[in-house]
């Protein structure tokens, strides 16, 4: 009975202190689709979207910011970020396309280096640091 007062306990502290938290709408500088989101450190954050969008923020997600990207070779038909994901605040991995391969940055999203091209549908992404990961995808 003691642990059942518990977990009552708990899920009513958890789900009153979930409800104090507030959602704010953040206005970003565009309005194409926006794919994915990434907040490598809580100040440093990065948004990827359609028609090769990429966007930065430093403050939190505050304001947001075009990134003046080079690097990334987008095929016809697959200019969309699909997938991103950031080990640090510069170092990060990206999937776009949906036919146009993996990429790498180590200077927050200035310079890309393609790793592979052979992968279709990118719909997985995920690092646990930099150079060690995973990539799935289908065809």
């Amino acid at each position: 009975m003691k642990k059942l007062l518990f977990l009552i306990c708990l899920l009513t502290v958890s789900f009153s202190n979930a409800q104090m938290l507030t959602w704010q709408q953040v206005v970003v500088p565009t309005t194409k689709n926006l794919n994915c989101i990434e907040f490598p450190t809580p100040q440093v954050g990065y948004i990827g979207g359609a028609d090769s969008l990429l966007l930065k923020t430093i403050d939190g997600g505050l304001t947001w910011n075009a990134v003046p990207y080079n690097g990334i070779s987008f095929l016809p038909g697959g200019d969309d970020f699909l997938k991103l994901d950031f080990v640090s605040a510069n170092i990060g991995y990206a999937t776009v396309g949906p036919y146009s391969g993996i990429y790498r940055t180590v200077d927050g999203g200035l310079n890309w280096t393609i790793l592979n091209t052979t992968l279709c549908f990118n719909q997985g992404l995920f690092f646990t640091a930099d150079g060690e990961g995973y990539v799935g995808g289908s065809g």
